[in-house]
């Protein structure tokens, strides 16, 4: 049994012939603490180290503990070495097992992402334009056509209730290229409240790493007011209701004090 609660794994490699654009780990264990997950360009090193959180229990068996997408930058032929390795027990104590190192040759990846979102004006009266700026980067190494679609949404624990904001074309994206997109929103139809904003990219064809092709704006909630004749309305019907109201309560007061004092 391996038993597998913790490790710490180093690599390194050639930066004049390699380049680490991305590493995605897919820890064996829920819930668990991802301790490093550094690249070091200058030095051509990259550090994974992870363990395993209480209540998740030991793993046992074979997994991947993390994807890596190089990008060739010379040469035909680049050794990947397995500099350091260190694997524990619940206990800490070490488990013995036995590197193995590797060779790439000619690695070729498709991989598209949405690096950032940007909107403007925050919010704006129910039928004016808001703004984005959407960014997308082609972190692959061949050129790509892809879609981009940016959503809205009230709710995000509901699924299907999104509103598409627009969707765009990337047309033949060099690799390690970023571009920006840019979507007007036509709030004419679309009702009052907060909106969360997201971008979402089509999976092109052999992607592996789908995880960066969405991304949620965190910092940006798009919110849609009345126009200012509908809120001046609103306002005056609110005055002439409470007006009325108060009427009411006075000619009931006068009305009982008349019936109790002057039966």
């Amino acid at each position: 049994m391996v038993a597998l609660y913790g490790f710490d794994i180093r690599l390194s490699y050639d930066p004049s012939t390699l380049k680490l654009v991305k590493a995605t780990p897919t820890l064996p264990w829920k819930p668990n603490l991802l301790i490093r997950n550094e690249i070091d360009s200058l030095d051509g090193e990259y550090w994974l180290a992870a363990a395993a959180v209480s209540p998740a229990p030991a793993f046992d068996g074979s997994t991947t503990v993390a994807t890596l997408a190089f990008e060739p930058t010379g040469g035909d032929e680049s050794a990947v070495n397995i500099a350091r390795t260190s694997l524990v027990r619940r206990d800490g104590s070490l488990l013995q097992h036995n590197v193995e190192g590797f060779v790439l040759r000619g690695i070729h990846i498709h991989d598209v992402a949405i690096t950032r979102i940007i909107g403007h004006p925050r919010g704006a009266y129910q039928g004016d334009p808001i703004y984005f700026d959407v960014s997308v980067k082609n972190e692959g190494t061949f050129t790509e056509t892809f879609n981009v679609v940016v959503y809205a949404d009230k709710d995000e624990t509901t699924i299907g209730d999104e509103l598409i904001v627009g969707e765009l074309t990337v047309l033949d994206l060099p690799a390690i290229t970023s571009r920006t997109l840019n979507f007007v929103w036509d709030t004419t139809d679309t009702s009052y409240g907060s909106y969360f904003i997201s971008a979402q990219a089509s999976v092109v064809q052999e992607e592996f790493d789908t995880q960066d092709n969405s991304l949620n704006s965190g910092d940006w909630i798009g919110g849609i007011y009345p126009p200012p004749h509908v809120r001046r309305t609103a306002d005056l019907l609110a005055q002439v209701i409470s007006i009325l109201a108060t009427v009411i309560v006075g000619f009931a007061g006068v009305f009982f004090v008349k019936n109790y004092w002057f039966p």
